[in-house]
């Protein structure tokens, strides 16, 4: 799998995913983080303990969905360029095979 593909599955998945019930029980509720594995701090960009407890940041879906929609408009640029590259060539191919046959 490519980087581009790689970073865009990671922001799809940090625009869309939920926080683990159990990362939540271990933070919110004061259970112990039996439970809680490593892909439950996907999302996370901050842990702090605070007097009472801990504080948790995630990570800005907007920003994730910001950046997936600038690779995305990207591609579509490439891809458009790309076509009418292919559109421009394959008619100067047709005027020249015209010229050609005359």
């Amino acid at each position: 799998m490519g980087e581009k593909n790689k970073a865009k599955k990671a922001l799809e998945r940090l625009a869309t995913c939920e926080t683990s019930k159990a990362l939540l029980s271990a933070f919110l509720e004061g259970g112990g983080l039996d439970g809680v594995n490593e892909e439950d701090f996907f999302n996370v960009t901050r842990l702090k303990k605070v007097k009472d407890g801990f504080e948790v940041e995630f990570f800005d879906r907007l920003k994730a969905l910001e950046a997936l929609r600038k690779i995305e408009k990207e591609e579509e640029g490439g891809n458009y360029a790309q076509l009418l590259c292919q559109a421009i060539s394959k008619g100067a191919e047709a005027v020249s095979d015209k010229k050609q046959s005359e």
